[in-house]
């Protein structure tokens, strides 16, 4: 029955300004009755007149999503997307974020945004739409609406990869704030919910991904597509990648080409593109939140933390099933060579094509390049297991056993020389791998619109020797530099040179006032160097 302190509940969290009466009531009350008064009263306080109590309120909701209690799938979904229409910005925001974590807990509650539009919230409301498609009734009802989103999802993505990388805030409306010396802490990026993902789930959808031959057309992308130039063909390779991702750790990987992961794996290890090796990195961790697929890294070289496998089920592998062709996992901006002109040399595990190419992968890729196509496994199709739901917010890494083939070409293998007072006659030689004019590949980027200047290596060595100058004082470093710029100005709009003077400067701990000195002197090289990559 009801009295009079009820009634008082409701007013004091309607119209209290003081948030900790709201943040009282609301949390004593017991809510796992569906027809009680207390529900009423917290439904109130999500309408209250300070926006610091409907916040609380708001995320209050996900504690009580924690608990599992009675009718929570209908009765706080319904909640969270009422508050959608709240005045306040970042209250919209957080209960975005909420139905974001909560509605994959509840798959019986993705009917209730079957019918709102979510167009006015941005890409968090385009990304809420995605779970629809995990429903194969929706699906068989909008048969030629699902593949929709998918260059929107790759989109989203990139930009939150790219905002998590920049050690800044961002306002409400999205703008930058003014940078400052204020540190934040970096946040991983959480997995979005993928079309592909969402259709695997069920056989109708599972059916669509098969018949379509979507999974080819993918690898097709990745084994085909040239180095890539720009944004729009780092986009293209990247979403193939993300959607390959979501569909191996979807679906059982028995029914995908055998050179699905294999192909992932080596855009993670050999790709000259970093950020796209990051993609790669980030779809094999993704991969690696199911058994299936940490048996699938295993045998490649890679180890997932949210399994143990054992070495017995690591050399059952699902990939010595079937025949791997070497030639389905050659890659054009990889392996740069047209795949019909392979030419198998049956003494060793490598492909060869004259003397210079070879296929680049680790130890266990390799033995199982060699020894795949001949054994077969002793785990019968019938032991195959259905795949696990993956949970995308789970926090779990997977890590190649060899870290150093992990970091191949990110590093100069090379080591620099330490220099003294006493070596500065000793040459410097020069590294063509980062020169801005030698390294300029002609194939991809056109041919060089300007022409390098020749300068003697004795000139070439009294520039280098000063910056072997090792503890030396500004003063005596400045003094040389310009004394060689008067003498010989034409030296100083050298690209070749410019760039050896880079890589000391990047090894070596000089102050900003020699720095910017030097870049100064080398305007000319720096302006060459700016219009050719503009």
């Amino acid at each position: 029955m009801l009295n009079a302190k009820h009634f008082r509940f409701v007013d004091l969290v309607k119209n209290t300004r003081n948030v900790e009466y709201i943040k009282l009531i609301v949390s004593c009350l017991d809510y796992s009755s569906k027809d009680s008064f207390n529900r009423f009263i917290l439904q109130t306080a999500l309408t209250s007149a300070t926006e610091a109590g409907r916040k609380w309120t708001t995320q209050f909701l996900s504690i009580l999503a924690s608990h599992n209690i009675s009718d929570f799938s209908v009765w706080v979904i319904k909640l969270l997307l009422g508050q959608l229409a709240d005045s306040s910005a970042k209250i919209v925001r957080y209960a975005l974020r909420l139905l974001h974590h909560w509605i994959p807990q509840y798959p019986e509650s993705i009917y209730l945004i079957k019918d709102i539009c979510f167009d006015g919230f941005g890409d968090a409301g385009t990304l809420l739409k995605t779970y629809l498609f995990s429903s194969e009734n929706y699906v068989e009802d909008n048969y030629r609406d699902t593949l929709a989103a998918l260059d929107y999802w790759k989109k989203i993505v990139d930009e939150d990869v790219r905002i998590a990388l920049l050690n800044s805030k961002r306002s409400i409306d999205g703008r930058y704030a003014r940078p400052s010396n204020e540190r934040i802490a970096k946040l991983g990026v959480s997995m979005p919910v993928h079309l592909y993902g969402q259709l695997a789930q069920h056989d109708t959808g599972r059916e669509l991904l098969l018949k379509s031959n979507e999974v080819v057309r993918l690898l097709d992308v990745l084994r085909d597509s040239p180095l890539p130039t720009n944004t729009c063909q780092i986009s293209k390779l990247k979403g193939a990648l993300y959607a390959l991702g979501h569909i191996v750790a979807s679906l059982n990987p028995s029914l995908l080409p055998s050179e699905t992961v294999p192909i992932i794996c080596r855009f993670a290890e050999c790709c000259s593109v970093f950020s796209i090796r990051g993609t790669a990195f980030w779809t094999l961790n993704l991969i690696g939140n199911t058994q299936l697929g940490s048996i699938l890294l295993s045998s490649l070289g890679w180890e997932s933390s949210n399994f143990i496998i054992s070495k017995r089920k690591s050399n059952m592998l699902l990939l010595k099933a079937t025949n791997v062709d070497k030639s389905k996992i050659w890659i054009r901006c990889i392996d740069g060579m047209n795949p019909a002109h392979i030419i198998r040399d049956e003494k060793t595990p490598k492909v060869r094509i004259g003397i210079n190419f070879q296929f680049l992968y680790s130890y266990d890729f390799r033995n199982l390049m060699e020894n795949g196509c001949t054994e077969s496994s002793r785990k019968s199709g019938s032991e195959v297991t259905e795949p696990q739901p993956i949970n995308l917010s789970s926090q779990s890494i997977s890590l190649p056993r060899n870290p150093d083939f992990f970091l191949k070409d990110v590093f100069v293998v090379e080591e620099f020389i330490e220099h003294n007072c006493d070596s500065l006659l000793l040459k410097q030689k020069h590294r063509i791998s980062n020169c801005f004019y030698c390294s300029w590949s002609e194939e991809y980027f056109g041919s060089k619109n300007f022409s390098e200047i020749g300068i003697s290596s004795k000139a070439r060595d009294e520039i280098i020797s000063v910056f072997l100058l090792q503890g030396s004082k500004y003063s005596a470093i400045s003094k040389k530099l310009l004394k060689n710029y008067l003498c010989n100005r034409k030296i100083f709009s050298s690209l070749c040179l410019y760039s050896d003077i880079l890589v000391l400067l990047a090894q070596h701990d000089y102050n900003v006032e020699i720095r910017r000195l030097v870049h100064e002197l080398f305007a000319d090289a720096l302006q060459k160097a700016s219009s050719q990559f503009s």
